[in-house]
């Protein structure tokens, strides 16, 4: 294989002129433009060594050098997206509390006491009808009470009297009196009652009283307690 440079002969598998050095075969047409090429550009610039002088980096290393001066100025300016903390909600106003109605109150019950008995409680019946709680003539009006204070024998009994009395405004008993007499063992402290009226369509709108006497044998007392109420005339009277 001759040499393309200088011309020697050089084994057929040599790859570099034996004389001049220079690549041969396949090699030397690869290298053949690169050579060409420095060839026509002239020798190479020294590179300068550091502290010499001004001399300018070569064109690959100046290239990188303005590349990495581009990116750094493109961050510098923050050219590049960024994520921006996002700003809270503004807090949402509360509503206001919508107040639940207030259930009426009961004013509480007072005892009442009459020659050692105690009246400890007592209720009307809610009215069907009426304004302010009041009843209505053709209505029925009942309730209960709650009385203490009767008189117990050594073998615990009881001998006592109840009348209940009720009377519209004239005076006039709604319904005839019917005692009741209790002569039995001792169940409890407290003696309860319970009645109802009816009060006629045609009786007088007013204030309607009811009495309840207490007569205790054993102690040789009595009571008598008050409780009225308001009655409105029917509608259509």
């Amino acid at each position: 294989m001759n040499c393309v440079s200088c011309g020697a002969r050089n084994v057929e598998f040599a790859t570099t002129c034996f004389s001049c050095r220079q690549p041969i075969g396949k090699l030397a047409s690869v290298a053949a433009p690169i050579l060409a090429r420095e060839q026509d550009e002239g020798p190479p610039r020294p590179v300068a060594s550091p502290g010499a002088g001004t001399s300018r980096a070569p064109g690959g290393t100046l290239a990188r050098l303005l590349f990495l001066a581009a990116l750094a100025w493109v961050f510098g300016r923050g050219l590049l997206p960024r994520h921006e903390p996002r700003e809270p909600e503004p807090a949402r106003e509360a509503l206001p509390a919508v107040a639940e109605p207030t259930p009426p109150q009961t004013e509480a019950f007072v005892v009442e006491e009459q020659n050692g008995f105690r009246l400890v409680h007592f209720e009307w019946g809610s009215p069907s009808a009426g304004a302010a709680g009041s009843f209505r003539t053709g209505e029925t009006v009942t309730g209960r009470s709650e009385i203490q204070g009767l008189g117990v024998t050594e073998d615990q009994r009881i001998d006592v009297t109840v009348a209940l009395a009720f009377r519209d405004p004239t005076g006039k008993l709604v319904e005839p009196i019917s005692p009741t007499v209790l002569r039995q063992p001792k169940e409890s402290e407290t003696l309860f009652t319970s009645f109802d009226y009816a009060i006629p369509v045609d009786a007088p709108a007013g204030t309607y009283d009811l009495e309840m006497a207490v007569n205790d044998a054993i102690t040789s007392r009595s009571a008598s307690f008050h409780r009225n109420i308001t009655v409105e005339a029917a509608s259509g009277r």
